[in-house]
């Protein structure tokens, strides 16, 4: 009996001294520091797979115009941070025409887990390559601004129609 209690008062003690570290913490940090908060600045490194229907038109001989809605998971490859766990719907459309350059634009509104999203324009001026833009965001992103670039690879024998693929980003952003 004496054992558990020099056990249980072990604990005691233990747990008090977790709980007065996380007052120490949020003392000297702010309510941020546990609830993981993202740094006002920074740069970032993503991944992220896509998905969706298109629809696609000839104008001429191989020349082609399309439309696309497509879903997007991705995540920062740091495995936390700005982008990380978020899911996307985007919508884009492009041509490749004769002499005319390769196109393709459009946007996504990603979404986290506790339902702040982020909005960005992205642009193509050669297929598989492209620059993406933060235009606007809510809750923790309201007021984002930011940019990377990226590539893209499609992922082969996907049915007719649909397309799916994945890529990498490289960025930095900022917060207000």
């Amino acid at each position: 009996m004496l054992r558990l209690t020099r056990m249980l008062r072990g604990r005691f003690h233990m747990t008090a001294l977790a709980s007065g570290l996380s007052l120490v913490l949020l003392a000297a940090f702010g309510a941020g520091a546990l609830a993981g908060e993202l740094p006002k600045q920074g740069t970032y490194s993503t991944t992220w797979t896509f998905s969706g229907p298109y629809t696609a038109i000839e104008i001429g001989e191989d020349q082609w115009a399309w439309s696309s809605t497509f879903t997007l998971i991705i995540w920062n490859n740091a495995g936390e941070g700005f982008l990380h766990d978020m899911s996307g719907n985007c919508v884009g459309m492009g041509s490749e025409a004769g002499d005319a350059p390769f196109t393709d634009s459009g946007y996504c509104n990603y979404e986290d887990a506790d339902g702040n999203t982020l909005i960005e324009y992205f642009t193509e001026t050669e297929a598989g390559k492209g620059t993406a833009t933060f235009i606007g965001g809510t809750g923790k992103y309201a007021g984002v601004q930011g940019s990377d670039t990226y590539e893209y690879v499609y992922t082969p024998d996907a049915p007719e129609g649909v397309f799916n693929g994945y890529g990498h980003a490289e960025g930095s952003y900022t917060l207000p």
